[in-house]
């Protein structure tokens, strides 16, 4: 029997089906893009960065670093410090290991953390969605345990 309905209904679902066959989600995330003004721009890799206040800018960090092995069994405390582009949609496109001491290994922590982290858009004061830089520093210090999820480093 023939629904009235029946080629209207496929005619309104068809497109869905087919975006969803080709391996791609029908539904978009929606993510808000957080509006503050910038304090300044910098040009990073040919790209012109909006540059906020380090309170300004949002960030799931819950993953946090790991403590480099080597440096833990040989009981060395340090710094790394990544430095993070952020596109438009909130997608992280550029890390960069900024500086880390005394050994290369705590910027990797902090770099291998930050490709787990999930970054928001950021907006300029008149609401059009902007590429921002984020700067992260990470202490490792002996006897002490890396933040918890939404442990409170939300610093740049």
């Amino acid at each position: 029997m023939n629904h009235p309905y029946r080629h209207s209904i496929l005619a309104a679902i068809l497109p869905a089906i087919m975006w969803a066959l080709a391996g791609c989600s029908t539904h978009q995330p929606v993510v808000s893009s957080i509006t503050a003004k910038p304090i300044g721009t910098m040009m990073h890799k040919g790209l012109e960065v909006s540059v906020f206040d380090a309170n300004q800018v949002r960030c799931d960090k819950s993953t946090p670093p790991v403590y480099p092995t080597e440096a833990k069994r040989n009981r060395i405390q340090g710094v790394g410090v990544v430095r993070i582009i952020v596109d438009q949609t909130g997608e992280a496109i550029d890390y960069t290991v900024v500086s880390s001491s005394p050994t290369a290994e705590f910027g990797q922590a902090v770099l291998d953390a930050a490709k787990r982290w999930k970054y928001y858009p950021m907006a300029d004061e008149n609401g059009r969605p902007v590429i921002y830089i984020l700067e992260q520093t990470i202490r490792f210090n002996l006897g002490e345990e890396m933040p918890a999820a939404g442990g409170g480093w939300n610093g740049l």
